[in-house]
């Protein structure tokens, strides 16, 4: 078995259209992104850097948004963040992602750490809960954040047995996914799924194409018929 030594909440950066050197990136990614313990950044491939945050707090933070604009004096860089995972290849994003649930209608009696967790786990890994839940101040609907897998189903409902005086009660409420990201298992990237692919589609697109072209050519071929050789009667 590999060992995953000070990577539990490592990172990956990728940085799409140009990148600042790694110098400046070590400074300029914890104060950008707000991150509050230690990290150690380094080189992973030419436009990927490779993030090793010392808490998770941190990591949730860099997990939590689609990207980051890292500025550099006039210039601004995207930076997408992905899981690091033994498996990382420069080629293909993982298919891990951050998201949030949330719970309406959820009764505020189960709106404790344990519970929650142990109803998000459905999902993914659950790694935090947001304050208006924490503090009771949002009763209407409860939020777990949880590190998913994308290509796997996500259910859409889930039961919690109610003791109801002597009888056990199963009640069945709803989940909602705030933002769900796509991923391709083509091109082995986030962003779009197999219906919006154009890898995948591209055969197709490109005899439209060229069936597109030969009836734009064969009414040009009619037009100049009909003016060469006009009707009479």
């Amino acid at each position: 078995m590999v060992e995953q030594q000070d990577l539990k909440y490592a990172v990956v950066g990728k940085f799409s259209h140009g990148m600042p050197s790694i110098a400046f990136l070590r400074t300029a990614i914890p104060k950008q992104c707000s991150l509050k313990a230690e990290v150690n950044i380094g080189l992973l491939h030419n436009r990927h850097v490779l993030i090793r945050c010392s808490i998770e707090e941190d990591y949730v933070t860099l997990m939590s948004r689609p990207n980051f604009w890292i500025k550099e004096n006039s210039k601004s860089f995207l930076m997408r963040t992905f899981k690091w995972d033994i498996g990382f290849t420069p080629e293909e994003e993982t298919s891990m992602a951050v998201i949030w649930l949330s719970f309406p209608n959820l009764p505020p009696n189960f709106y404790v750490p344990s519970i929650l967790f142990s109803i998000a786990s459905a999902v993914g890994r659950p790694i935090a809960i947001d304050a208006a839940t924490l503090n009771k101040t949002r009763p209407s609907c409860a939020r777990v954040k949880v590190e998913a897998d994308l290509l796997q189903e996500h259910p859409q409902r889930y039961n919690i047995q109610i003791m109801n005086g002597e009888e056990m009660e199963t009640m069945s409420y709803k989940i909602r996914y705030d933002f769900l990201p796509k991923y391709c298992t083509t091109c082995m990237l986030q962003g779009h799924d197999l219906q919006g692919c154009w890898k995948e589609h591209r055969n197709c697109n490109r005899k439209r194409g060229i069936t597109v072209k030969i009836r734009w050519w064969r009414r040009q071929k009619v037009r100049l018929l009909t003016l060469l050789y006009p009707y009479k009667p």
